[in-house]
C-alpha cells in the first residue's frame, strides 16, 4: 500500500507483520470455534490435518489476548503520517469486531 500511494514502505513492514499473525490466530479460533454456516468454510481443519493452532496450543482467552496483543503491536508501529489516528481507529475497531464475534460463536457453540 505504501508503494502504490509513493511513499516510502520500509517502516511499514512491521505493521503488516502483526496484522498478519493477529489475523492468524482469528482464523485459528474461527476454525476451532466457529461452524461452517458461520463462516462459509470447512472448520475443523487444523484439528483434522494435524495443523498448529494457536487454538490449540492456547485457552480461548489467552488467544484472544494474543490476537489483541498483535493488533496493539501492529497500531504502535504505524510510521507517522498524515492518516495515522485514523488508521489505528479502523485497525481497533475491525479487530474489537472479530473479537466479539469469536466471544458469540464461543458461547453459542
Amino acid at each position: 500500500g505504501a508503494a502504490a500511494a509513493g511513499v516510502p514502505s520500509a517502516g511499514w513492514a512491521e505493521l503488516g507483520g502483526k496484522l498478519g499473525e493477529a489475523y492468524q490466530v482469528a482464523d485459528d479460533l474461527l476454525d476451532a470455534y466457529a461452524s461452517e454456516a458461520d463462516i462459509g468454510k470447512p472448520v475443523g481443519q487444523d484439528v483434522a490435518h494435524d495443523r498448529p493452532s494457536v487454538a490449540r496450543a492456547l485457552s480461548f482467552d489467552a488467544a484472544v489476548a494474543k490476537m489483541q496483543r498483535r493488533v496493539s503491536e501492529a497500531t504502535a508501529s504505524i510510521p507517522k503520517c498524515i492518516g495515522r489516528e485514523p488508521l489505528i481507529r479502523l485497525i481497533q475497531a475491525e479487530a474489537d469486531a472479530v473479537v466479539d464475534r469469536l466471544r458469540r460463536l464461543r458461547l453459542a457453540a
